[in-house]
């Protein structure tokens, strides 16, 4: 069964572990907003947004891509996800966690470079009020199928051109041929990340 407590790890300070972060990681969130309190709520976990990281050394940054409902799949420096969310002033306003798949640390260079395309080329991509309903409607049902939903109507909640932030994020890892387990109906969650035993959580974040 799944846990809503947030995982009790070692808290460390951004600086100090900026070192260690690598292209291919993955940025855990737990979120305070409605759409993150749903998700919690109809995935029964914790979780309630997955990103990945693309580091950047040449320009000396650690980016984050991620597509969030507001906006869709857009690049943001970990530094400012930490200290001025979305221009706030503040950090992101939840848990932040880092985690890693287990086979990355066997993927050639190549891989990141191919991942790092893939996330870029992405950007850009927006959805409407529409869009993030049936992005909605595609955790209810996966979840809690309480309508038998033809074929036609099915297809009418399957990824098209928009991206659910954890539809994103196992793409990237895709690109990478890193591989997420989905759930019994073929949907991805930020819960599924947590769930896959190949996915280890390293380090709760702390706002610098």
């Amino acid at each position: 069964m799944r846990r809503m407590e947030f995982p009790k790890l070692a808290t460390v300070k951004y600086a100090d572990f900026r070192k260690d972060i690598r292209t291919g990681d993955l940025l855990m969130c737990s979120g305070t907003s409605w759409v993150s309190r749903f998700i919690q709520r109809v995935t029964e976990s914790v979780w309630s947004h997955v990103a990945v990281v693309v580091r950047a050394d040449s320009i000396g940054r650690i980016i984050i891509m991620e597509s969030v409902e507001s906006i869709g799949v857009r690049a943001i420096a970990l530094s400012k996800y930490l200290t001025d969310y979305n221009g706030s002033g503040a950090g992101y306003p939840g848990g932040v966690v880092i985690a890693r798949h287990s086979e990355a640390r066997n993927c050639e260079i190549a891989a990141d470079i191919m991942m790092g395309q893939f996330a870029v080329d992405h950007l850009g991509y927006q959805y409407d009020t529409a869009e993030l309903m049936k992005i909605l409607g595609r955790i209810v049902n996966s979840v809690s199928p309480l309508i038998p939903w033809t074929v036609g109507e099915q297809k009418a909640l399957l990824p098209n051109r928009e991206y659910s932030c954890a539809e994103y994020a196992y793409e990237c890892l895709s690109a990478m041929r890193l591989k997420v387990t989905p759930d019994v109906l073929g949907f991805i969650s930020p819960a599924n990340f947590a769930d896959d035993e190949r996915i280890e959580l390293l380090a709760v974040l702390k706002r610098p």
